[in-house]
């Protein structure tokens, strides 16, 4: 499309509901072009502004060229680029300099490729004080910039499509370096389970948050934190007074010991003296065995993951040296992938075929009796020869067949319990009491 004159130096295109794709070029290459609609797909822009969006008119574009003096994203408009030159850029969820922003609809900006004049862009909402700001982009960019998203539920916000970890609005690929840039006081979010950073430095306390829709486990240090959606914990790091006393320590990081159990027993407001799960709970945590998930609490009701399961055992036989990993997502560096890789290794566990372990689906009571047979029999016990038990439950039907022998070993040596309506419930989930309850006398069986 050439156009050859534009009224008020700006024109209009809508695409009433159909696709466009093609390269626009507006009079000596100047002038300004706003989109309506959905489907557009410009390969190529020549002009001073292209925009993209209006206050109530939902629309989307991809750009892959072209040279632009500006970009302008406003309310409603959802816009990638792929390609181009560009000088400024501004993303703007407002109608005019009198109205308030759009509720509704946000502004948003992706950009994968393209190259820019200016390293700055300005962000503009009504309902935001300032009404207008400057983001660096290079910033971002080095993060893995991706979106720039302005009004919604945010007044602004610049994420990355790869984000892991959110602070102060921007986002970062990998926890640790979230954690690193965090202060006191500081809200880290993050979006995905299995994440691990070390924290050092100067002593602070951080703010973990889930920013997902799922419940995830996140690892500071040694602490293990399980944040269902939307939910917060702290974290507080006492740095090292003096790293270089006490013999040749170079000095530098340090980290966070268990703390001490108060005088009137754990640290666990939600973990009281009668509860039947007490003595568990308090011997799994003196043993280094489990932690809490932040904020005080052991939260004895939550289940237990296949990776947490993995990781118990672990640390039961003293984390020992783990080689490689053998399931595509158990990864390396997560706070689980070390004690998968050696379950795994020691013939502890499998996962259900293609790689897969899912370390993050809750563990099943005969998934959990299994495991815990496999490495009672690592260390000599078990049926040998001829055997014969018969599994009293209502539900026995229900305990699959390869696991049928580790519950029946289990519930004979009353490693795991029946309930009270007599049935096993072999398919299951096991709380965190359960599961400490369970290691409780599985530990002092096995010796």
């Amino acid at each position: 499309v050439v156009v050859s004159t534009a009224k008020s130096g700006e024109i209009s295109l809508r695409s009433n509901g159909h696709s466009f794709t093609g390269s626009i070029t507006m009079p000596d290459g100047s002038g300004a072009l706003r989109l309506y609609g959905s489907g557009f797909d410009i390969s190529s822009f020549t002009g001073n502004e292209l925009i993209i969006g209006n206050y109530n008119t939902a629309t989307n574009a991809v750009v892959s060229g072209g040279s632009f003096g500006m970009l302008s994203v406003g309310a409603a408009g959802n816009c990638t680029v792929t390609g181009g030159e560009y000088g400024a850029i501004t993303v703007n969820n407002y109608y005019s300099s009198t109205a308030s922003a759009n509720p509704t609809y946000s502004a948003r900006l992706s950009i994968t490729g393209g190259s820019f004049a200016s390293d700055r862009v300005t962000i503009q909402n009504a309902s935001h004080n300032p009404a207008s700001e400057s983001a660096q982009l290079s910033d971002y960019l080095a993060e893995g910039f991706k979106i720039i998203e302005v009004g919604g539920a945010y007044p602004y916000r610049v994420v990355a499509d790869d984000a892991v970890a959110e602070l102060n609005g921007k986002s970062y690929a990998t926890l640790q370096k979230a954690v690193d840039a965090a202060a006191d006081g500081d809200v880290v979010t993050v979006f995905q389970t299995g994440l691990s950073a070390t924290v050092s430095g100067s002593s602070r306390t951080i703010n973990l948050k889930n920013g997902s829709d799922q419940p995830v486990e996140v690892k500071l240090n040694n602490d293990l934190f399980y944040l269902p959606s939307g939910s917060s914990a702290p974290f507080s790091y006492e740095s090292p007074k003096d790293p270089g006393s006490g013999g040749s320590g170079g000095g530098g990081g340090g980290s966070v010991s268990k703390p001490e159990p108060d005088v009137g027993g754990m640290p666990f407001d939600d973990v009281e003296d009668g509860d039947w799960f007490y003595d568990a709970v308090e011997y799994v945590w003196d043993n280094g065995l489990m932690n809490g998930v932040g904020d005080g609490e052991f939260a004895p009701g939550f289940t237990l993951t296949r990776g947490m399961m993995a990781t118990l055992l672990y640390r039961l036989d003293g984390e020992p040296e783990a080689h490689g990993s053998a399931f595509d997502d158990t990864g390396s560096g997560l706070w689980y992938s070390s004690a998968v890789s050696w379950a795994a290794e020691n013939g502890l566990v499998n996962g259900y075929g293609e790689g897969v372990f899912a370390p993050d689906e809750p563990i099943t009571r005969e998934q959990l009796a299994v495991i815990l047979y496999r490495y009672a029999q690592s260390k000599g016990l078990g049926f040998t020869g001829m055997w014969a038990f018969r599994l009293d439950f209502n539900d026995a039907g229900e305990v699959s067949e390869y696991a049928y022998e580790a519950m029946c070993w289990m519930t004979m040596n009353g490693l795991i319990n029946g309930y009270d309506d007599g049935t096993l419930r072999p398919q299951g989930s096991a709380t965190r009491a359960e599961v400490a309850a369970m290691f409780m006398r599985f530990v002092e069986f096995i010796g």
